[in-house]
């Protein structure tokens, strides 16, 4: 017969099973002091831009989103580089703890060169537990959920995923959210309320002004667009010109936001009336 203290030690050793996670509500009291890092990837479509990946950047106190697109993960460190020096310009201040899971990008020496150099802590999640980085990986889900729903509504061919991602980024800083008692991480972070009267219908049809310079007075004054997102760095929509298939931006946009130029339903929409367009003037 086994002794009691064998059993003891065997009873785990057959029976052990994960602990059980709980959820955590807590946050930082200012914004940066702890931002939640993860990327997706690899996606087998290349997207506009010819990337598979993404680095997503949640900061804990505000909850606001950053989303980077990567056409290699060996670009997650500069472009967290890049953010730093963003966060440091722009808000003056500084990132003191970064939370990831155990992807070998960021627990290269470069990146521990880097992290040192700042006076980052560097936090990860136990081996094979991404639960622990459960905020970012929640952030995930999120803005996939919502950007499949608007390709689909639009009917935007797979490879256009990218600028998806980044438009819902850019539309979910401005949402109210119950964990932040329904403000905005926008309001949260820059202290005032966004202005949201630009948004517009995501792959809807619109007519932005031709940017060709022509002395041809036949040539058209509108190009048929479809809206693909907001521009960062212009005061401006990006789009997807129909004619030439490039992406150029334009802030003199007529939309029609109840046609959707790749769906096939929406093509019997030009044979209705066509409604008072809504103008882009506000932007």
């Amino acid at each position: 017969m086994p002794h009691s203290f064998d059993i003891c030690l065997t009873c785990p050793m057959a029976m052990f099973s994960k602990l059980p996670y709980f959820a955590n509500e807590s946050k930082c009291a200012h914004p940066f002091e702890l931002i939640h890092i993860d990327i997706w990837g690899p996606y087998r479509v290349l997207s506009q831009g010819k990337c598979r990946y993404f680095l997503t950047i949640v900061d804990d106190c505000s909850r606001a989103t950053w989303r980077y697109l990567l056409q290699y993960k060996s670009q997650a460190l500069a472009t967290l580089q890049s953010f730093y020096n963003y966060v440091l310009n722009h808000f003056k201040s500084s990132i003191q703890i970064i939370r990831s899971d155990n992807a070998l990008e960021f627990d290269c020496t470069p990146c521990t060169t880097f992290f040192h150099s700042k006076g980052i802590v560097h936090q990860t999640s136990c081996v094979d537990r991404p639960q622990q980085n459960g905020r970012v990986e929640r952030k995930h889900r999120h803005l996939l959920e919502i950007a499949r729903a608007l390709r689909f509504q639009a009917a935007l061919p797979l490879h256009f995923w990218g600028d998806a991602m980044l438009a819902i980024a850019y539309i979910i800083n401005r949402l109210p959210t119950p964990i932040l008692q329904h403000q905005t991480p926008y309001k949260i972070l820059l202290g005032t309320k966004p202005d949201c009267t630009h948004l517009r219908v995501f792959g809807c049809l619109a007519f932005a002004s031709n940017l060709v310079r022509t002395s041809n007075k036949f040539q058209p004054r509108g190009v048929p667009c479809v809206l693909l997102g907001y521009s960062h760095n212009q005061k401006g929509y990006r789009f997807l010109n129909m004619l030439t298939k490039q992406v150029c931006t334009s802030r003199d946009v007529q939309f029609y936001e109840h046609i959707f130029s790749f769906h096939k339903s929406s093509l019997t929409q030009y044979l209705q009336p066509i409604p008072a367009p809504i103008f882009g003037t506000t932007y």
